[in-house]
């Protein structure tokens, strides 16, 4: 009898990359030494190192096999539920334990059995899995009108640029309902409204307009209760005040803006996103000013504090 031999072809739709840090290494006042994420104020021997970082997507399918059968599993590392999509392009003497919806729901930080796989007929069998994901709830009912704070700090006013439907940079789906300030870097990034950290950027630096700049922004993305998220993107590196998991109230401290990723100058991009169909897709959203609550529009004055 011949027996069932299985080639698994896993080209999944993931990257395992590197990302760089910069530690620093000085002494204190007391002539102890310091290791250090973040650059001491005073720069009297200071050494830097920069640290490579394993980055891992917070989402995969993996799977466990023998000669006879794959059980797929579905890994989500988020704090927040998220949707995937698995597509099949290769696939050859399978079958499948059961039919596989367009969208699989993951719970947070959560290992899930999905399905699977095994041989139709005694013979070679194999298949590819391409999956795609995004976070947060399908489809949420989340509250259209809710406030949100002047998502900055300081004493002074800044001018909205670009708002929804922006024609330079607000044309996708995850971006259209989105606004741009202008300020200088450093100025204190406030959260606009409480809820979780879900995700921390804070190692990129530079600024380009140029395609490989699309993903190089810093960002910090809360995660609210009613499903919706709000993201605070180009910030200054190295600059963020929470970590993922942490619980932040309306108007703490979150990060700096800065000018990192696709753009002109620093700013701060805010935008409120949902999963709609297992697409990261933002939507409307209004501000609470000292005009009272109000949908953002070009040109705009924001002040903090309101």
């Amino acid at each position: 009898m011949k027996a069932s031999v299985l080639v698994i072809l896993l080209s999944l739709c993931f990257s395992q990359a590197w990302a760089a840090r910069d530690i620093y290494k000085y002494q204190d006042e007391n002539g102890n030494w310091v290791f250090s994420g973040t650059e001491p104020t005073a720069q009297e021997n200071v050494m830097v190192d920069t640290v490579a970082e394993e980055k891992v997507e917070p989402v995969r399918i993996i799977h466990q096999a023998d000669h006879q059968k794959a059980q797929i599993y579905g890994v989500n590392n988020y704090h927040i539920p998220v949707t995937v999509s698995i597509d099949f392009p290769k696939q050859k003497n399978v079958r499948f334990s059961e039919p596989v919806p367009a969208f699989l729901p993951l719970p947070p930080n959560s290992r899930e059995p999905l399905f699977t796989i095994s041989a139709k007929n005694v013979g070679p069998w194999q298949f590819q899995i391409k999956y795609q994901y995004t976070p947060g709830e399908l489809d949420p009912n989340y509250d259209k009108d809710f406030p949100y704070i002047v998502p900055f700090g300081g004493e002074k006013a800044y001018r909205i640029s670009q708002s929804f439907n922006g024609t330079f940079s607000h044309q996708d789906s995850y971006s259209q309902y989105a606004i741009d300030i202008p300020m200088p870097e450093g100025t204190p990034i406030l959260a606009a409204r409480g809820g979780v950290v879900v995700e921390v950027v804070e190692n990129n630096q530079g600024a380009a307009i140029a395609d490989f700049a699309q993903t190089k922004a810093n960002i910090v993305r809360i995660a609210h209760d009613d499903g919706s998220m709000a993201v605070y993107a180009h910030l200054q590196k190295l600059s963020a005040k929470v970590r993922v998991g942490q619980k932040v109230s309306q108007g703490q401290h979150i990060a700096s803006s800065g000018n990192t990723g696709f753009s002109t100058g620093p700013h701060l991009h805010f935008a409120v996103q949902v999963n709609e169909s297992n697409v990261l897709t933002s939507v409307p959203f209004v501000l609470r000013t000292e005009k009272g609550v109000v949908s953002p529009e070009s040109g705009l004055t924001l002040r903090s504090g309101v």
